[in-house]
């Protein structure tokens, strides 16, 4: 059966990818997905791209680390698994340098939110303080009501004519009634505005 792609790379990940998925698989037991398997197809597709398409075997450690700078992705999570995926089959193929590749793009976990002294919330007040009053506003926004960037992005020109005629405004912030939960502006936010 003639491919459109040949060569040792392309032959070598034909048959990787049968050995993860074979063509006649009749369950999805014990095997990948048939979309996990065009998302592999399409990331060793790449590696190769960027390579050249050599032998697999021949692919040495300094080529792998100019693949991880160089393959595309969105964030460290996509170019992680990307060079995980290219350095299993490099492994698979027979590639001795690969067992001695580190990948150091790793996504990061998240570890809960950023929680700040009082002594550097001062600071921050301080430094907006010395700019602007709308950059003393946000940062008291973010800091003082616990409001996120998107939240902050949200706010209207009303909710602003709100607490100017009213000395107080509702706010869409976070929540779990569809991300809306009205809130209201804390006296500490309410002073550095005005």
């Amino acid at each position: 059966m003639p491919y459109k792609e040949r060569g040792a790379w392309a032959d070598a990940s034909r048959a990787y990818l049968n050995t993860l998925r074979p063509v006649s698989v009749q369950s999805e037991r014990g095997v990948i997905g048939k979309a996990t398997k065009d998302k592999y197809r399409n990331f060793i597709r790449e590696a190769g791209q960027i390579l050249g398409a050599p032998n697999p075997r021949t692919v040495t450690l300094e080529q792998m680390k100019a693949l991880e700078r160089s393959v595309g992705g969105t964030s460290e999570r996509s170019i992680s698994v990307k060079c995980h995926v290219v350095r299993a089959f490099l492994r698979w193929s027979g590639n001795q340098a690969a067992f001695k590749w580190k990948i150091s793009a790793h996504p990061r976990p998240y570890r809960g939110g950023v929680f700040l002294s009082e002594r550097h919330v001062e600071k921050l007040h301080i430094a907006a303080s010395r700019r602007e009053p709308m950059q003393e506003l946000m940062v008291s926004l973010g800091v003082d009501m616990g409001l996120r960037p998107v939240d902050m992005r949200r706010l209207t020109l009303a909710d602003a004519q709100d607490f100017l005629s009213f000395g107080e405004s509702d706010i869409t912030g976070k929540g779990r009634a569809r991300g809306q939960r009205p809130e209201g502006l804390t006296p500490l936010v309410r002073s550095r505005s005005q």
